[in-house]
């Protein structure tokens, strides 16, 4: 098992110089619609990278997620999707053009082979075995992204106030 801790040591550990991480970021927005991020990841230049953990043990029947026995109102896949919208929605409300934003799973105490892929390749997926190669990927993946013009200073400033405003 990865705990927060660990993982986080891991994504501070790669970070490249220019990067910024961040932890526990939830993201209210108008009414009763809330998001949260477990990681953020910037990587000036290149984007964002959501990262959701999904510890305990996770199982898929009929189309129907299960999380220590017990239904799931909603996929993780769908909690990453859900997050990297309102995220972008948060930058926008900022005045803030969204750079790309990836979002990642981490399922902690599960085996990927277990699940389901994300057929439509939206999240990219990270199982138990991954563990040790979680951070490593998300820098990888996102030096790789096509460059862009984002202001990430801007963004870095707008995550801090996001931040600041929920905890």
């Amino acid at each position: 098992m990865t705990s927060p801790v660990d993982l986080e040591h891991d994504i501070r550990r790669g970070t490249p110089t220019e990067a910024k991480t961040w932890r526990d970021v939830r993201m209210v927005l108008p009414g009763p619609v809330e998001g949260q991020a477990d990681f953020i990841l910037l990587l000036p230049q290149r984007g964002l990278a959501l990262l959701q953990v999904t510890p305990g043990k996770l199982a898929v029947e009929q189309g129907r997620w299960y999380q220590n026995d017990r239904e799931l109102l909603s996929t993780p896949l769908d909690q990453a999707v859900g997050a990297k919208s309102k995220l972008a929605w948060a930058l926008r409300e900022r005045g803030i053009s969204p750079p790309p934003i990836f979002a990642a799973c981490h399922f902690s105490d599960t085996d990927l082979i277990t699940l389901p892929s994300d057929s439509q390749g939206k999240v990219w997926l990270f199982g138990r075995e991954q563990h040790h190669t979680v951070a490593a990927v998300l820098w990888e993946n996102l030096a790789a992204a096509t460059p862009t013009n984002c202001n990430a200073t801007a963004v870095a400033k707008a995550i801090d106030a996001i931040q600041g405003e929920n905890t």
